[in-house]
């Protein structure tokens, strides 16, 4: 192989690697633009096991539009410092209100800590304020107040939460038992070999990346038959 040809394949290979870079920043912080929040994404499988299923629903926070028995729910994969996974939460929001007594949400940690580095201790407040019963009320201004996140002062985003104890939440967030379940939950991820974040289970159908409320509407419908 000649010089000639070896600097050029070493061109070729910086720019494929920049390309890459390029595209996976792209989605990290252009959503819109990578996957389009009003587009429908490719289902990338489906989860048949009923087991597994009935796992990934029952082992989670439930938001409020949850019932005893709903006719589904939708299992979430999410990492509160994931800019696509604030930008699903409208669609979310609305389908569960259209289908509010039916279809309930099960929202699962997965701190992507490699490129979102405060993901992890964001799931520890929200899994501490959640033993509280204020980890809704958590989740959403976690994902409100997003850019807020690095560097947070936790008690801060409690006091906002309304969470009655701080005391009992600064205990909670130097403890071991909050972190364990979000490890677990990550753990669980990793095991089904999920592509990052947001990523949606609707009835057998897994789905990953931006979702508009039309397309997670009619995934919704068509498993539950409707």
């Amino acid at each position: 192989m000649t010089p000639r040809v070896l600097d050029a394949l070493v061109v070729l290979g910086v720019l494929a690697a920049v390309g890459v870079s390029g595209l996976l920043l792209g989605r990290e912080f252009f959503p819109e633009r990578f996957g389009a929040a009003g587009s429908a994404p490719a289902p990338t499988r489906r989860i048949t096991d009923p087991g597994l299923r009935q796992q990934l629903a029952g082992t989670a926070f439930r938001s409020a539009a949850s019932l005893a028995r709903p006719a589904m729910t939708i299992v979430e994969f999410a990492d509160f410092q994931c800019p696509a996974c604030r930008g699903v939460e409208p669609a979310l929001r609305q389908v569960l209100r259209e289908e509010q007594g039916r279809v309930a949400l099960a929202y699962h940690h997965y701190p992507l800590e490699a490129i979102h580095p405060h993901a992890f201790d964001a799931a520890v407040a929200f899994e501490c304020a959640s033993e509280q019963g204020r980890g809704e009320v958590m989740h959403d201004l976690l994902f409100a107040a997003q850019d807020s996140i690095p560097g947070a002062d936790w008690h801060r985003f409690a006091s906002r939460a309304g969470l009655p104890d701080l005391a009992r939440f600064g205990a909670c967030m130097a403890g071991t038992a909050a972190p364990a379940r979000v490890r677990a939950d990550a753990a669980m991820a990793r095991s089904l070999g999920l592509a990052g974040t947001p990523t949606l289970f609707v009835g057998e159908t897994e789905v990953f990346g931006a979702v508009s409320a039309d397309s997670l509407r009619t995934l919704v419908r068509k498993a539950t038959s409707r």
